[in-house]
């Protein structure tokens, strides 16, 4: 898919006038360093540091594209050569991109959130446990581990929430979305 088309149903984004609008997007980054050639660059502001600041740091290494916020823009204005597109509100640009580039997931998924102080884990394993034993697969992400079909290794997750640019989740979103 290519940059205009990705970016053109996302709301409340200006697009430039650029080249690299017309390039394909192979893959979504949110952190500089691993952004790699034919990403698109989503600079996620943090409590700490807004990482919109790094965009130069992931055009260097090949990003095509960064999306930032009005913030980073202000910090460090871009080169004329550079695609910068600015989002006011980077968490929905964010998840509107994600979900564009990958299909939109979420309509091909039945999701179960569990929330509370106690009792989550176990909670957790129950219904993990009745929905595989109808035959239908799950993945349980937690604070504790992560698993899936065909990964069963359990893994201490450092967030509460995966981030939805990591190339390690697509495929295995649609290994569940479409089992066989």
């Amino acid at each position: 898919m290519n940059l205009r088309s990705l970016l053109s149903s996302i709301p409340n984004l200006t697009l430039p006038e650029h080249p690299a609008l017309d390039l394909e997007v192979k893959g979504l980054c949110t952190n500089s360093h691993g952004a790699v050639a034919g990403d698109l660059f989503l600079g996620m502001p943090g409590t700490r540091v807004d990482g919109g600041e790094f965009w130069p740091s992931a055009l260097a290494a090949g990003a095509i594209a960064a999306v930032i916020s009005p913030e980073a823009l202000a910090a460090r204005a871009p080169e004329a050569d550079a695609c910068v597109i600015v989002a006011k509100d980077m968490v929905a640009a964010c998840g509107a991109i994600a979900a564009a580039f990958y299909g939109h997931p979420t309509e091909k998924l039945k999701l179960v959130g569990i929330t509370g102080t106690n009792g989550k884990t176990t909670t957790t394993h129950l219904v993990e446990f009745w929905l595989n034993a109808l035959g239908m697969p799950t993945v349980l992400l937690g604070t504790l581990y992560a698993r899936w079909p065909g990964f069963q290794k359990q893994q201490p997750t450092p967030l509460l929430s995966p981030q939805i640019c990591k190339r390690c989740w697509p495929g295995r979103w649609q290994q569940v979305a479409r089992p066989g």
